[in-house]
């Protein structure tokens, strides 16, 4: 479902990133969790742990049938489901389970291979080294990854490329599957977008990355309430996945979070920087012709009409 919704390129090596170099360059810029933090790469067996004493720890744990009853389905599910997965141990280290392999999820098809891998990386380490990562509510986690990896990548010297795939992969995603919104980063990464020039001024090291992924987590994050609304907005679209259907809630929805997000999406389909699963030249066509009117709810949203004064509430009947 995920590739459903990310850009078409041609397949590219896996081995473009280098998982020993990415961990190596975390150990350097982290050294309070060099030794703490052990990657394997679940399709081919590679172990990385910078304290070779305890590499071989986990490798004799792992050999054991309590670690290999611990640790298999979670291997299993990544390569099942070709994705990645941050498990803390009980001293609160961190084993990171990456599936690297060319038929791997694909999150932004419009980027070079070894970025998309690099950001992945970094979420998967945002989990780790940022508090907000390992919060209890799972969406101010994801949100906390997906700000340090941003900040991650832009201290790396990357443009806003990679942040304005990720906010439409997070938004398209939280709409494709119900269960996606526990990863909806989308109204965070518009904040990190507005906020690049002020951070390219002050500096990005990587305590200081740390600090701004927990600022932004703690600030942009939906709350319950507005993630339930979200959903309840959406429930059409759950049931009946389309771009017509998505063109409905846009010019019909009261809710300011369920017409910004559909109106985002439905604009990127139609500009075609991503697809609509079940889309026809009918329904594209349709949507095309409402545009004005989407337009106009934009411009009600963004001028929403003044609110009673308190003089004439006080004055309203019971």
């Amino acid at each position: 479902m995920a590739d459903a919704i990310a850009e078409t390129v041609p397949k590219a090596a896996a081995d473009s990133f280098d998982l020993q170099a990415a961990a190596s360059e975390f150990y350097d810029s982290f050294p309070d969790f060099a030794g703490r933090v052990t990657f394997v790469e679940v399709a081919s067996g590679q172990i990385i742990n910078s304290d070779p004493a305890k590499l071989q720890e986990f490798v004799d744990m792992f050999n054991t049938p309590e670690g290999k009853e611990e640790i298999m389905p979670i291997i299993a599910g990544c390569i099942s489901g070709k994705c990645c997965h941050t498990q803390f141990t009980n001293d609160d280290d961190a084993v990171i389970f990456m599936y690297l392999q060319d038929d791997r999820q694909r999150y932004f098809g419009n980027l070079p291979v070894r970025r998309e891998l690099q950001f992945v990386f970094d979420h998967e380490t945002g989990h780790v080294v940022v508090p907000e990562g390992s919060a209890s509510n799972r969406l101010t986690a994801e949100n906390a990854a997906d700000a340090f990896a941003l900040l991650r990548d832009m201290g790396r010297g990357g443009d806003d490329t990679l942040a304005k795939s990720a906010l439409l992969f997070r938004a398209g995603y939280a709409f494709l599957v119900k269960s996606g919104i526990v990863n909806f980063s989308s109204p965070l990464i518009e904040d990190f977008i507005g906020e690049r020039g002020r951070l390219a001024e002050e500096g990005l090291t990587p305590p200081r990355m740390v600090t701004l992924a927990a600022d932004f987590a703690q600030r942009d994050t939906m709350d319950a309430q507005r993630v339930e609304a979200l959903q309840k907005g959406l429930q059409k679209f759950y049931e009946q996945p389309s771009l017509a259907t998505l063109k409905d809630i846009a010019l019909t929805t009261p809710l300011p979070d369920t017409f910004k997000w559909t109106s985002t999406i439905l604009k990127a389909v139609l500009d075609r920087r991503i697809s609509m699963p079940g889309s026809t030249a009918e329904t594209f066509n349709d949507a095309v012709r409402d545009m004005p009117r989407l337009q106009e709810r934009e411009e009600e949203f963004s001028h929403p009409p003044p609110r009673p004064r308190a003089s004439a509430l006080a004055a309203a009947p019971a």
